[in-house]
């Protein structure tokens, strides 16, 4: 009976452990007991009196989801006709620069720079349909996206003018993903005047980001540039630069991360704002990435540190900001498992992944089409779930909403089901190692989950 239980073993430095997939529990159990779920020895009464008290705990059930539906397709219509609160514009396909890594710079199987625009019409239709399809919602969000979306700032202007106008009733926040490097006087003051959220790419050091961050058609990097540029917002409006400036540091995992995190943690112009970070990947990549032995070190050293310091044993101790990433994955596992306790599984249900397309993060390109956010490529055909000017095809969108059917019948006897983060931007991937990749992360975030708890850090 052991094989059916829907549960998932955890071997940690700090004892054996238990997920139980239907109730998404961790149990401690002891080692014996552990041992006879692994491999079926050693089946003494002590293991038999564990076995039954978990089991009229509730855990230990063999229930299996029996249908893949995302339970939101029965309110898929609601939710695009009134609910869409978040519209992110491609106004251009173009960039002053030509980063190695970006997706549109040539070296992936995705999409690559254009001359291609969007057209005041367009935009104007975009931001039309976000009003109307709006209703449920007080605030709206407007998202200015690239290439370089500072090539089109003239654009942007006369977006922002018209939604201040014509959203009535509602509060408008903006954003823009940008590199900086086209910032002026009068951009900053119109970006500062209207409040926008602003994202700079930033790789760290001159040395690291001028690397792959060069201009078109020369290779010059664009770091000075950027410099100069953020010195001159921050001098002008401190405060708002401060709380309204936030970095994207994308890192090559064949480079160091200390000097990347000294850059970031001592220079005046970023170390008090928001940073995130992600690492290169191959996916899609022409090339292969390699990863140096010294970045693992690195990333696994500042990791190791980070804990410490969340456990009170280091004070204002300076970490690798990826490192701050990984922890912020072990408070969302966290979360997850805090908020979505349950009894069992329901018999119709799908994995985690999937968001509602459309509702979440609308992403309209320069031609007018719809996709359920900007990573995902807008060349593909099963991503593009509508036009601007003809609506949602809702055959497209029930097809990402329940794109569980596809997997069905390799996803419902795994063990990540609830967790699995799997969606329209990687479920190509499936079947080419991601699952297995993404199983590894979450055993391996469980595990620090289970320590940083055992050693009296609380989770709320």
């Amino acid at each position: 009976m052991k094989e059916k239980y829907f549960i998932h073993l955890l071997d940690t430095p700090v004892g054996k452990y238990i997920y139980d997939v239907n109730t998404n529990s961790i149990i401690e159990t002891r080692e014996e007991t552990f041992e006879y779920l692994k491999c079926g020895k050693k089946n003494t009464n002590q293991v038999d009196r564990d076995i039954q008290k978990m089991i009229k705990q509730g855990y230990l059930k063999t229930t299996r989801v029996e249908k893949a539906k995302n339970p939101c397709i029965d309110y898929i219509e609601d939710f695009l006709n009134n609910r869409v609160a978040y519209l992110v514009l491609q106004v251009t396909q173009g960039c002053n620069l030509r980063c190695e890594y970006c997706v549109y710079s040539g070296g992936y199987d995705t999409r690559t720079h254009t001359n291609k625009r969007m057209n005041y019409k367009t935009a104007i239709k975009a931001i039309d349909f976000l009003i109307e399809h709006s209703k449920d919602e007080d605030t709206l969000y407007l998202g200015f996206y690239g290439g370089e979306p500072l090539l089109e700032f003239e654009l942007i202007k006369m977006c922002v003018k018209y939604i201040n106008k014509n959203a009535f009733g509602k509060k408008v926040e903006f954003n823009i993903t940008t590199n900086a490097t086209l910032l002026t006087e009068n951009i900053v003051d119109f970006l500062v005047e209207n409040n926008f959220q602003i994202l700079v790419s930033l790789d760290g050091p001159k040395e690291t980001h001028d690397l792959s961050r060069k201009f078109a058609g020369s290779d010059e990097g664009c770091f000075d540039k950027l410099m100069d540029n953020l010195k001159l917002f921050q001098s002008k409006y401190p405060e708002f630069y401060k709380n309204r400036v936030s970095f994207n540091s994308v890192i090559l995992p064949d480079k160091h991360l200390k000097s990347i995190e000294e850059f970031f943690s001592t220079n005046s112009l970023v170390k008090e704002n928001a940073i995130t970070s992600s690492v290169v990947s191959d996916v899609y990549s022409k090339s292969t990435i390699k990863i140096d032995e010294k970045y693992v070190i690195d990333e696994q050293y500042g990791e190791f540190i980070l804990f410490l310091s969340k456990l009170g044993w280091f004070k204002n101790k300076q970490v690798l900001n990826i490192a701050e990433q990984n922890f912020r994955n072990i408070e969302e596992l966290a979360d997850n498992l805090i908020k979505y306790k349950r009894c069992e599984l329901p018999k119709e249900w799908q994995h985690g992944g999937p968001c509602v397309p459309g509702m979440k993060r609308l992403f309209v390109n320069v031609e007018g089409k719809m996709c359920p956010c900007e990573k995902v490529s807008e060349i593909a055909d099963e991503n593009v779930i509508g036009r601007i000017d003809k609506g949602f095809d809702m055959n497209k969108v029930l097809a990402i909403l329940n794109q569980g059917n596809k997997y069905f019948e390799k996803c419902k006897d795994c063990w990540i089901f609830s967790l699995c983060g799997v969606c329209a931007l990687n479920s190509d991937m499936v079947n080419n190692g991601y699952c297995e990749l993404q199983k590894k992360d979450i055993e391996r975030r469980m595990i620090n989950y289970i320590i940083l708890r055992k050693f009296g850090l609380e989770f709320v």
